[in-house]
């Protein structure tokens, strides 16, 4: 719970204290003059044990709300929390059955909003994680180092979360305490989330990417003499293409669309896949040398026609990445699934 930087060799220091505390308020003004009336606070000492965080808003059924993703540090140990909590007018809700495994501390990030899906898109811009991905496989990295990695937390209309890497990364490590600053002519919605169903196509621009440290190498903190790392000057712009999703969460077009989460995964994995026509299933696994670890056959009297949903355990499976093939009548639909420990 303290923080003490500069002590105790190196001058008196000072401590910190986390508040474990959600302080809601709310703003008065009268002829002119503006007024904090503090509410009641919410208490929480695991939960709200938290700094460095990434502090999003949100809109879930058309309501307002906002979302902690990560941040620092968990009582037993100095990694980040990798589930987030959610906050309404009505309390602290923790979602511990989702795991982030990317863009743990404060970094640039994009709120965007489908109302059409009521779905909720939380895009991350690098930073500092204890995970990243190297030549497609999961690497944990308990001494948490900077990372180029892009990527985001969608929550699904029934509020399932899903964490997405995207395959385009930083142009350096960068994005650790960095800030979007949003173009003002881009559609936005009242507490500043991008309004996603009007925005189209390709080229568009967000906003800019901005501040923040750039780093040298991913682990600085032990060897660091003062030149590893420096302040970020330079200011990029953000363009974002809208795509139908892929890896995670791919639309197929043909026979049926396929959604496999979360991903990464750890002890089972879901699989929502909607279907025009009642049909067998076959789900094959191999491993990225191309044997094949596991099989099975879902019949087509289990199945409707319209969204259906499977759960894999991870027999057959270990830590790593996975591809699954999935035929659904005539279509094949391949997708790669990690397993963490």
């Amino acid at each position: 719970g303290s923080y003490n930087p500069m002590g105790p060799n190196h001058g008196p220091g000072f401590v910190q204290e986390y508040t474990y505390e959600a302080r809601p308020f709310t703003l008065e003004i009268e002829n002119g003059n503006v007024s904090v009336k503090h509410l009641t606070a919410i208490h929480d000492e695991m939960n709200l044990r938290r700094r460095d965080y990434n502090l999003l808003p949100q809109i879930r059924a058309g309501k307002e709300e906002i979302m902690v993703f990560s941040g620092v540090f968990q009582p037993s140990a100095n990694v980040p929390w990798l589930y987030p909590v959610r906050i309404t007018e009505k309390g602290v809700e923790a979602i511990p059955s989702f795991t982030q495994h990317y863009n743990h501390y404060h970094c640039a990030s994009i709120p965007i909003y489908n109302s059409q899906e009521d779905e909720m898109h939380n895009i991350f811009m690098g930073g500092i994680a204890q995970f990243y991905e190297e030549n497609g496989t999961m690497v944990q990295d308990n001494d948490v180092p900077f990372v180029p990695t892009i990527a985001d937390v969608t929550r699904l209309n029934d509020g399932t979360l899903v964490e997405r890497k995207h395959s385009e990364e930083m142009p350096n490590l960068l994005g650790a305490g960095s800030e979007l600053i949003l173009d003002n002519s881009i559609p936005q919605l009242g507490n500043g989330i991008i309004d996603g169903d009007k925005i189209g196509g390709s080229g568009v621009t967000v906003g800019y990417f901005y501040g923040g440290i750039k780093s040298s190498m991913p682990n600085v903190f032990w060897v660091n003499t003062g030149g590893e790392s420096e302040a970020s000057s330079t200011v990029y712009k953000v363009i974002l293409t809208k795509t139908i999703l892929n890896d995670v969460a791919e639309q197929n077009t043909l026979e049926a669309s396929l959604l496999i989460y979360p991903n990464p995964a750890q002890k089972t994995v879901r699989i929502a896949i909607e279907i025009k026509v009642p049909t067998d299933i076959i789900i094959e696994i191999f491993d990225l040398s191309g044997k094949q670890v596991n099989t099975q056959t879902i019949d087509k009297s289990t199945l409707i026609s319209g969204k259906n949903y499977l759960v894999l355990d991870k027999t057959n499976v270990s830590f790593g990445a996975y591809l699954y093939k999935i035929q659904v009548g005539n279509d094949t639909l391949t997708r790669k699934v990690i397993w963490t420990e």
